[in-house]
């Protein structure tokens, strides 16, 4: 199964794929993913926050100060272990499970996973169990690579050939079926976005000198977010690396 065969490549590649986080330009380029990813979002104080496919838990310190509790799940015990070495802290949790299994205690008012759907090969109904594990009016939001940029398609499959630490069963998910599968989970206020432009090799190759690289990736994040933010959502998907997707649980009618 696709999945067994994901958790025992990240079982593997755990050491190196942390180092997207602890390396300095990379990180700076993750981060800014992640909180441009989130900028749609009015979540109230002290959130419940749950990460999908959390790997080795800097989320949680990248989203320091902006939740309550921060919950973070991944099938790869070796992430985990990584997660609760590197960033264990007040209000987290680091938890070594499969997202079909996982029975949560509360209900959340954010779930996001980066990087994880298209990993899934039941991406439809991990939505609709995620979309039962958030609070009326909580958020669920992710970021995907998508299949729009012909020439970032293209560099995916060459990766797929050459790197041995980046899996081949995966599928490519576009903006549209996620969207659509978001309102099947019967989400509302479903909204499509564009992200990364420049920064996103930056964000999964650790790539130095330092000197170099930070400096680019300070700047290339701050250009994505003005690409982001000035571009149409249509023209920006045609340009971009990922797509951003978010939805809302509704409210019970009264």
């Amino acid at each position: 199964m696709r999945a067994d065969n994901d958790k025992a490549l990240f079982d593997r590649i755990a050491q190196d794929y942390a180092r997207k986080d602890t390396h300095p330009s990379a990180s700076i380029a993750r981060k800014a993913r992640l909180q441009q990813s989130m900028r749609p979002l009015l979540l109230p104080e002290n959130s419940d926050v749950l990460e999908i496919g959390s790997g080795a838990g800097f989320s949680a310190e990248y989203l320091a100060g902006q939740y309550g509790s921060y919950t973070g799940l991944d099938y790869s015990s070796e992430l985990t272990t990584y997660a609760q070495q590197l960033n264990a802290g007040p209000g987290r949790t680091f938890l070594c499970a499969d997202a079909f299994q996982f029975e949560p205690e509360k209900e959340f008012d954010l779930i996001f996973a980066i990087g994880v759907l298209h990993h899934i090969e039941a991406y439809q109904d991990l939505l609709l169990r995620l979309s039962s594990f958030l609070r009326p009016g909580g958020w669920l939001m992710v970021n995907e690579p998508h299949p729009l940029n012909p020439i970032v398609t293209g560099a995916r499959h060459l990766r797929k050939k050459f790197d041995s630490g980046y899996s081949e069963d995966q599928d490519e998910l576009g903006p549209k079926a996620i969207g659509d599968a978001f309102e099947a989970a019967g989400l509302a206020d479903v909204a499509i976005s564009a992200q990364g432009f420049l920064a996103t090799p930056l964000a999964e190759v650790p790539i130095d000198p330092l000197w170099l690289t930070r400096p680019i990736a300070n700047f290339t994040s701050a250009l994505d977010r003005g690409l982001a933010h000035v571009l149409p959502v249509s023209v920006g998907l045609r340009m971009s690396w990922n797509v951003v997707v978010t939805g809302r649980k509704h409210y019970p009618h009264t």
